[in-house]
């Protein structure tokens, strides 16, 4: 019988048992209707596309005027198409998140403490120290100004038309809804919303001489934003990670909630949610918000394209598999580039690339429990529909069959199946006689660097009735 259930995304279960449900690099994807999941394909890969000298954070990585610019630690770096880096100038911190704008001829940064800007014709990146500049805790640029929300307050800054390097202290405006500090802006469809820490208000550019931006009526939500660097933009619209433990959409100046009660559990038991950053990229028909939790060292995906999650993890010197290494990224036009949140190193996301700079990729599918009115199950034989004939003349990549008969508390020892060497179209990946359980969850695994693509499962069992 088929393993109706074997495909589908992560935590979508109720009870204690089917809390246990996984997907780790794997992304499911679905029929052209849309409807019905099909199977389920392994993550991305990262391939090196330039390594800075000194291991350190890509803390921003930006496409501008077809040349890749980055923040790696305290260095402002331009990247060339051969993955020469040249150093541009240096700022103040080391680590966090930079933000960054461009105006046309100038490169705002922003580090949570200070602001700088890089002039292009001339290649130079200065502090800004406008006495008027505020201590900045986001940035982001509409109709030729920079905007900037004011650190522990609900004001706003703008400069001056099209520099980035003149401030004034009257050049401001407040979100004055709720006495909430903003804690995040963003630039969206000509609008500026401005994100408190339990409302968020939305402004235009009304042209308005004396200061430019004024609220739109009814633009406030009793919403806040819960991590500042949450906030992504894709499939033509804003995600975040919200002041009550969601990640929601934008739906004009309403929101919808995207994540999952089971999965929402799962970060309520995180010891820290306000350090998350997301990022939000359009890959092979997928728009993909990911999100990182780096004090509890774990990432999580959303799939527009299927409205599944699933988790990305990456190999870890120190051992195990912990966050995604991605901590920044931006689109060149032909390639989707990521910057490491440690080493210095920028990678390509390649779907042809089966590693994470060498690393081996952890695929784990934890499918939901079987049960049946608390009978025993005899389980005589389990066949994986996986793609065959991946490997090469040499290498005969394997699945790791393992379950757990205690809801995910404990597993058997993992039993190792191959499907295929190159040209191998036909193997097959069987596993027979896997013993009695009232209630069973089965777990797959693959560590071998080849493509994965899981169409199914199958089941030949037997209900004791007595």
């Amino acid at each position: 019988m088929e393993f109706k259930g074997f495909i589908g995304g992560a935590y979508k279960g109720r009870s204690v048992y089917q809390n246990a449900q996984t997907c780790v690099n794997l992304f499911p994807i679905s029929d052209p209707t849309g409807k019905n999941i099909t199977a389920l394909v392994g993550t991305p890969g990262l391939k090196i596309y330039a390594e800075y000298s000194i291991s350190a954070p890509v803390r921003a990585l930006m496409h501008v005027d077809s040349v890749v610019y980055a923040v790696i630690g305290d260095t402002f770096v331009e990247v060339a198409a051969d993955g020469t880096i040249t150093d541009r100038g240096t700022v103040e911190t080391s680590t966090g998140i930079v933000e960054w704008a461009y105006n046309g001829t100038q490169i705002m940064l922003v580090d949570g403490t200070y602001g700088y800007i890089y002039t292009i014709s001339t290649s130079t990146l200065t502090k800004i120290t406008d006495a008027d500049f505020p201590v900045p805790s986001s940035l982001t640029y509409q109709d030729g100004y920079f905007i900037v929300s004011k650190a522990d307050s609900d004001e706003f800054f703008v400069s001056a038309l099209y520099d980035g390097t003149t401030w004034d202290a009257l050049d401001f405006a407040s979100a004055e809804s709720h006495p909430d500090a903003a804690v995040a802006i963003f630039s969206d469809h000509r609008e500026v919303w401005i994100f408190g820490e339990k409302t968020i208000e939305v402004f235009y550019n009304s042209g308005n001489a004396a200061f430019p931006f004024e609220r739109i009526s009814g633009s406030i939500q009793e919403i806040g934003c819960g991590a500042a660097h949450s906030i992504a933009q894709g499939d033509n619209t804003l995600f975040w990670f919200d002041n009550r433990g969601f990640v929601v959409r934008a739906t004009g100046y309403n929101h919808k909630i995207v994540s999952t009660r089971n999965i929402e559990y799962q970060w309520s038991q995180y010891a820290q949610t306000d350090d998350a950053y997301a990022i939000c990229y359009t890959f092979q028909g997928h728009v993909w918000y990911q999100i990182t939790f780096p004090s509890a060292d774990a990432t999580w995906v959303y799939d527009v394209a299927t409205n599944e999650w699933h988790e990305r993890r990456s190999y870890k010197a120190s051992g195990g598999n912990g966050r995604h290494r991605i901590f920044s990224y931006c689109w060149t036009g032909t390639k989707h580039l990521a910057g490491d949140f440690e080493n210095g190193k920028i990678y390509e996301i390649d779907m042809d690339t089966y590693t994470e700079n060498n690393e081996h990729i952890l695929r784990e599918r934890t499918a939901p429990v079987i049960a049946n009115e608390n009978l025993l199950i005899t389980y005589n034989r389990f066949e994986l529909d996986i793609e065959p004939g991946v490997g090469d003349l040499v290498n005969d990549p394997a699945a790791m069959l393992s379950w757990s008969n205690d809801g995910g508390r404990t597993w058997s020892n993992e039993i190792w199946r191959t499907f295929g060497k190159v040209g191998e179209y036909f193997r097959r990946c069987v596993w027979h006689q896997l013993g009695m359980a009232r209630n069973r969850v089965f777990r797959l695994r693959i560590t071998d660097a080849y493509k994965v693509v899981i169409v199914g499962a199958y089941l030949k069992l037997r209900v004791n009735r007595h």
